[in-house]
């Protein structure tokens, strides 16, 4: 069930480009140190179909009953971005709160390599129930293909980065427990 996750964030990495290159966007939670992807897009369509996709898992899966964030890698023409969720609103009645990761990010290559370590501890999983799912087997495909300087397409894998970066900051907050101590003065003068 989604609610028995510590926490669920939904990551779009979109493209500037509008049906060239690929866009992604994963539904991900975690649970203690186990990360899945639940639902995935992962596809060479508009951004327009990004917030179709978006808005129809929305209500299919009554997304709204959920404590989740909604984000989206935009640096540059993220107000372009974050519009397109805004327009499919419109026609819909009702807005899903995306808002633009604006944040400075590492090199790309190194942000995905930088999740290598929760694959090999086997903490990644994706959804069995989407093992047919063309948009899964995209990704897991790009993940596999994934090579420095391979020129392959990678946006589904960064998208996973931004999930899991999302997800771990989220949890760092909700269960960092400050810790105080009593202060002892000294009786030397300075």
């Amino acid at each position: 069930k989604l609610s028995d996750y510590d926490a669920l964030v939904i990551y779009g990495d979109l493209s500037y480009k509008d049906q060239a290159d690929y866009k992604a966007m994963i539904l991900m939670g975690k649970k203690g140190r186990e990360f899945d992807f639940i639902h995935v897009l992962c596809r060479q369509t508009s951004r327009h179909g990004v917030a179709v996709w978006l808005y129809d898992l929305w209500e299919q899966k009554k997304l709204s009953e959920q404590n989740l964030k909604i984000k989206i890698e935009g640096l540059f023409a993220q107000d372009e971005f974050v519009s397109d969720f805004d327009a499919e609103g419109d026609e819909r009645g009702y807005h899903i709160p995306v808002i633009a990761d604006k944040r400075g990010k590492a090199n790309k290559y190194d942000r995905i390599e930088s999740t290598e370590s929760f694959f090999e501890r086997r903490w990644i999983f994706f959804n069995d129930k989407e093992k047919e799912n063309t948009d899964q087997i995209t990704l897991i495909d790009q993940y596999l293909a994934f090579e420095k300087g391979s020129g392959v397409n990678d946006d589904g894998p960064d998208c996973g980065h931004g999930c899991i970066d999302e997800l771990n900051r989220m949890l760092f907050v909700q269960k960092f427990t400050p810790r105080t101590t009593r202060r002892v003065m000294s009786n030397t003068r300075y």
